[in-house]
């Protein structure tokens, strides 16, 4: 491309729409985020799957550290994660504290939990595109799945219980 020339005006609309969409999901980072730090705090010994001690701390420390950058990024005192490291492990996170709210909250019993699963998902497509978020989501889904089924790993049954899916 030469940089004598001006950006494409479909290019320069897309990249605006997409940070547009990032931004937008920054509040609702911060809501799902102090919601899993509020439902950690309140789930031990109420829920269907229980943490240690350790596992607890780490989940709060977790969710803490993404409210607060999200809220930084809000209010423009952090920098905008352009790297995709850095986007992956944002990513990364929001799976993470997506999965661990849906087995405290026992989805089954609590449909509106399949909601969390939507911020890693749009997250990701709005940074790698439709691919992303399809990759995104068949990895949540599948997690989510083996975890509340108890399925052993293929190398311990023989891949047995895995075809019983």
């Amino acid at each position: 491309m030469d940089p004598q020339r001006p950006v494409p005006r479909i290019e320069h609309d897309q990249a605006s729409a997409q940070a547009t969409l990032g931004r937008s999901l920054r509040p609702v980072r911060v809501v799902l985020s102090l919601a899993f730090l509020a439902v950690v705090l309140v789930a031990p010994g109420q829920s269907v799957v229980s943490f240690g001690r350790g596992t607890s701390l780490f989940l709060i420390a977790v969710a803490g550290l993404n409210a607060a950058f999200s809220t930084a990024r809000m209010l423009g005192l952090a920098p905008e994660p352009s790297r995709r490291s850095t986007i992956l492990l944002q990513i990364a996170t929001d799976s993470l504290i997506a999965l661990t709210g849906m087995l405290l909250l026992d989805a089954s019993a609590t449909p509106l939990a399949w909601i969390a699963l939507l911020l890693p998902v749009v997250d990701a497509g709005v940074a790698f595109g439709a691919l992303g978020a399809g990759l995104t989501w068949g990895a949540l889904s599948l997690t989510y799945v083996v975890s509340r089924l108890q399925v052993d790993p293929p190398w311990e049954s023989g891949g047995a219980n895995l075809l019983g899916l």
